[in-house]
């Protein structure tokens, strides 16, 4: 298994946060970023040693949107496009 970098934006909602430690659990390093979090949710991210940034980087914004215009695309499904984009993971490398 290549062990890959991933970074969620946002990290903090009811689907992202269980694929995140299952990709943690598969040996991956992740990270994410996101607005205020609060309980399960940031108490759970926090339990799995997840590091949360505040907010979002314009670069992670960017990549995210690209990342969103490649899908649309690629699809003549963009109802299911959009539904896919909501939990779409942003491959973003840090420093």
């Amino acid at each position: 298994l290549e062990i890959r970098r991933f970074h969620f934006v946002p990290i903090g909602g009811t689907a992202m946060v269980p694929l995140a430690a299952l990709l943690l659990e598969q040996g991956h390093r992740v990270t994410g970023s996101d607005g205020p979090l609060y309980p399960p949710m940031s108490t759970t991210l926090e339990r799995l040693g997840i590091p949360v940034a505040a907010g979002f980087a314009s670069s992670v914004r960017a990549a995210f949107e690209k990342a969103r215009g490649r899908l649309a695309a690629r699809s003549h499904r963009s109802n299911r496009v959009e539904k896919a984009v909501e939990v779409v993971m942003a491959r973003h490398a840090h420093g």
